[in-house]
């Protein structure tokens, strides 16, 4: 009988699909799908660990906030002078902050292609602007830390920024 006069009912053949892949590895027959259910279940075991230590950060973190807030409160009432000090001279050392960055933008504009062209007028840029901005930035940081109201409010001088 030639295949095309083999009835069409005839051709069939066999497939194995049953879930249970065995391979063999260095200790012998190993079953794929209990490896992979194991390896899951490592993964997961993994992964509540991390979620553990994540919320031991935070919560040590909360903790050291509180403790820096309540340290910090401490030393304003015992230094209500200073922090008084602090409050009035916000709004002043906001405005010499605000104005080296106003004279940062124009010396920025005024010579953008020499900036572009010239590495020597980008170290005498930075010369001129890093150290001073990045201190003041500093020191304005430390007067609005120091002059802040315990409670969370505005303070005098302090407008958000």
């Amino acid at each position: 009988m030639s295949a095309g006069d083999r009835p069409v009912g005839q051709l069939s053949s066999q497939v194995d699909i049953s879930p249970a892949v065995v391979a063999v590895g260095p200790g012998g027959a190993v079953d794929l799908n209990d490896t992979v259910v194991r390896l899951l279940h490592d993964m997961l075991q993994v992964q509540r660990q991390q979620l553990e230590m994540t919320r031991e950060m935070v919560h040590f973190a909360r903790d050291s906030r509180q403790r820096q807030q309540a340290e910090l409160e401490a030393w304003q009432r015992e230094n209500q002078g200073v922090v008084e000090r602090c409050r009035e001279v916000l709004g002043i050392i906001g405005r010499v902050h605000s104005g080296m960055i106003g004279d940062m933008a124009d010396y920025i504009s005024e010579n953008e292609e020499n900036l572009l062209e010239s590495e020597f007028a980008i170290s005498e840029f930075v010369d001129r602007f890093g150290p001073r901005l990045h201190h003041l930035s500093a020191m304005v940081g430390v007067l609005k830390q120091l002059g802040a109201c315990a409670s969370g409010e505005q303070s005098p001088g302090n407008h958000g920024g």
